[in-house]
């Protein structure tokens, strides 16, 4: 298929639709803003849709995007474990901050 040809494709309320592979990362894909759908010839699923060329749709004001994605596992093991670790590393970052401040006020 020619893969800057244009689809639309209609969402109930309540839907979902997962991109995966190179659907997602290779193809453009956008939710226009806009107050209603208004369904034409180019929307791919009318029929399992159950919507008609012509037939107006309005959209809620409010729709939600979750992405999901694999990311590499994080080490946390240097991270503080106690109070007082926590408030050694700030004091270490506060005099590390005002070490920096200082060598550019001398510059």
């Amino acid at each position: 298929e020619d893969p800057t040809k244009r689809i639309k494709i209609f969402l109930q309320p309540r839907s979902l639709l997962v991109f995966t592979g190179d659907t997602y990362q290779k193809y453009y894909h956008v939710i226009h803003s806009r107050n209603e759908d208004v369904i034409d010839e180019d929307y791919v699923n009318r029929t399992i849709a159950g919507i008609s060329v012509g037939q107006v749709y309005p959209r809620d004001e409010t729709r939600y995007s979750f992405t999901v994605r694999t990311v590499p596992r994080v080490d946390h093991s240097d991270l503080p474990k106690t109070i007082e670790q926590e408030n050694e590393l700030r004091r270490r970052k506060a005099v590390f901050y005002a070490s920096v401040n200082e060598s550019r006020e001398e510059q």
